[in-house]
């Protein structure tokens, strides 16, 4: 496999690891200020996981073509 496609799929990785971690932190302070009663947070946690959920699908798909990728072909 090339070095430039190498890199771009961990440059993928990388771009999609930090978005997770964008939402998580956003989930973290919102969960507390849930916890504590308020409801518009209540609602920013159900939309980040929303969003989670999204990203971690995509984060699967990655994985998947990254796996892909560096199969090598049988030759018959």
């Amino acid at each position: 496999m090339a070095k430039e496609v190498k890199q771009e799929l961990v440059e993928q990785a990388q771009t999609l690891h930090a978005e997770l971690q964008v939402i998580l932190d956003a989930l973290k302070s919102d969960l507390v200020k849930c916890a504590s009663g308020n409801a518009a947070a209540g609602v920013r946690v159900r939309k980040d996981l929303r969003l989670l959920r999204g990203k971690v699908s995509d984060t699967i798909k990655h994985t998947v073509a990254v796996s892909d990728a560096y199969k090598v072909p049988v030759s018959e």
